[in-house]
């Protein structure tokens, strides 16, 4: 629908040129992480398993049962394995990955106990050795810690994204946010759980085995997820889009002083592509600049901007300043995911089945 020659977008835009067409920051954080892990070996190691754990015990409530029992005995939490994919791809793998390492005594005992039960068929036995020779690998074990720390940091992008009061601004601002994290773990070669892992990992009776060595695949997938998230984003650098970050107080100076041309170009240039939509609705564009200047003075003012959100700003501004607050308002329109959509379509899929 985003063709440039014969897309929805594209249509549209022929009859109203100033729309704003954005594709689904969401679905495009989750393309991105696709695109970082698919040549990072360990990445499909760690994937691979915990779809084939997630099938062995959805597939076989006498595995789920002896699997509490596990967990009972070693005293952990009963936790399933969850599948990896989903709606929400990101949120769904971290829960998946927290489950995994929360649960790792458990499992690796009940597979353990599995091989050596009476009446248990062939291929079960194979796929409990099999399952049991990938967890015992401690490169195996490291990565999924470290995978977790990543993943975490952009499952923040994702449920920012798909808050429905969220703007393209708070997107671009939490995905800034994350890339320096995840630059951070690459230059350290570590993340806070791998720095909190004990070389004694006690895994009950089984102790890890092979190489220990991650370097490769950690740098691997930080530098892949670095280039795969400014390649899906590269369009938040185009003029509107740029623009429109002066919705988010991320951006703003700490200090009126410190900059006080702020926004003044992002104004202008929101000025020349909305002008024939804000003239149509009343709104005075020639006024948009001096409106500006004392938008950004009233919320400088304020003890803490960020703890004004446009949602009560606007209205309490729009009588005195009623043009800068239209073109506010109308910057808030513009979605920055298709999250609420689907909302909708998974609402309906539960009614109506």
């Amino acid at each position: 629908m985003l063709g440039k020659k014969g897309g929805v977008a594209s249509r549209l835009k022929e009859l109203s040129p100033a729309l704003q067409a954005v594709h689904c920051t969401a679905h495009r954080l989750e393309l991105a992480f696709k695109d970082a892990v698919k040549n990072v070996a360990l990445c499909n190691t760690v994937n691979s398993l915990l779809l084939n754990l997630y099938l062995f015990y959805k597939n076989s409530s006498k595995n789920r049962s002896s699997l509490k029992e596990a967990a009972d005995a070693v005293g952990v939490p009963q936790l399933f394995p969850t599948r990896v994919g989903g709606t929400r791809w990101l949120p769904h793998l971290q829960r998946a990955l927290e489950n995994f390492l929360r649960g790792y005594h458990a499992i690796t005992t009940q597979l353990h106990q599995l091989q050596a039960q009476p009446g248990v068929t062939t291929d079960a036995r194979a796929k409990a050795k099999g399952y049991l020779k990938q967890l015992q690998r401690k490169d195996v074990v490291l990565f999924a810690h470290f995978m977790l720390d990543v993943v975490t940091v952009l499952s923040k992008v994702s449920l920012t994204a798909q808050r429905s009061q969220s703007t393209v601004a708070d997107v671009v601002a939490s995905i800034d946010m994350s890339l320096t994290t995840l630059k951070k773990y690459r230059s350290k070669k570590s993340s806070p759980r791998l720095q909190n892992f004990d070389d004694t990992f006690n895994s009950g009776e089984f102790e890890l085995t092979g190489s220990d060595n991650i370097e490769a695949g950690l740098v691997q997938l930080v530098d892949g997820l670095e280039s795969s998230l400014l390649g899906r984003f590269d369009d938040m650098n185009d003029e509107v889009l740029a623009a429109m970050q002066i919705l988010s107080f991320t951006f703003w100076p700490q200090e009126h002083e410190a900059d006080e041309d702020f926004g003044d170009e992002a104004v202008q240039t929101l000025r020349h592509h909305f002008e024939a939509v804000l003239k149509d609705a009343g709104v005075v564009v020639d006024a948009l600049g001096v409106e500006w200047d004392l938008l950004k003075a009233r919320m400088y003012a304020k003890k803490n901007k960020k703890d004004h959100p446009w949602a009560t700003t606007i209205p309490e501004l729009k009588e005195e300043l009623p043009n800068i607050c239209a073109l506010m308002d109308l910057l808030l329109s513009i979605p920055a995911s298709s999250a609420e959509a689907e909302r909708g379509f998974s609402r309906l899929k539960l009614v109506k089945s």
